[in-house]
């Protein structure tokens, strides 16, 4: 991050992004498929950012929550629970068949199964691929690899979903909870 002709630079991996400060709390967007839209920040009483709203988009500011692992849980099972994503809310069903098997759902609902899996001492993770629904296909997302790290905590999966997109060239992470189904 720097400052450059009076420009908030970014670097990411779409490239570089430019903010240009219209107050304290708003700037507007260059460089990015955001271009011309506007980027407003929320802060908390201290004066740290909490959330940031671009579009119709809102990003809280994440908070790793300490967690207290259950290293005995049983993990197998089925488990289901929603996500938010940019394309909006969708369910999660997580079928763990042992400790090196497993499926989750994609954003249609289909099954499919996952690859470097581990369900074991109280944590799943996981990795799967899916292409978007019709829908989004014009996005420019193309196919996402997702990446599933979750914990056992009473009597629930917790942890985040990791979305990364080739030609997007982007990478969303998004918190999940999962429960029994």
């Amino acid at each position: 991050m720097k400052v450059e002709n009076g420009y908030l630079i970014l670097e990411g991996m779409e490239g570089e992004v430019l903010l240009e400060k219209v107050d304290e709390s708003r700037y507007l967007v260059h460089g990015t498929h955001f271009e011309g839209y506007e980027l407003t920040f929320e802060f908390d009483e201290k004066g740290n950012a909490k959330q940031f709203d671009v579009e119709n988009q809102v990003v809280p500011r994440y908070v790793e929550e300490p967690l207290t692992i259950d290293e005995k849980a049983n993990l197998i099972g089925s488990w289901r629970g929603e996500y938010v994503h940019p394309y909006g809310f969708f369910s999660l069903d997580l079928d763990i068949e042992s400790v090196t098997r497993g499926t989750a759902t994609d954003m249609e609902g289909r099954r499919l199964p996952l690859t470097e899996f581990k369900a074991e001492k109280g944590k799943v993770t996981g990795t799967y691929r899916f292409a978007p629904p019709r829908d989004y296909t014009g996005w420019g997302a193309g196919e996402f690899q997702v990446k599933i790290e979750l914990v056992g905590v009473d009597n629930e999966l917790k942890g985040l979903m990791t979305f990364a997109s080739k030609r997007a060239a982007s990478r969303l992470a998004t918190p999940l909870t999962l429960k029994r189904a």
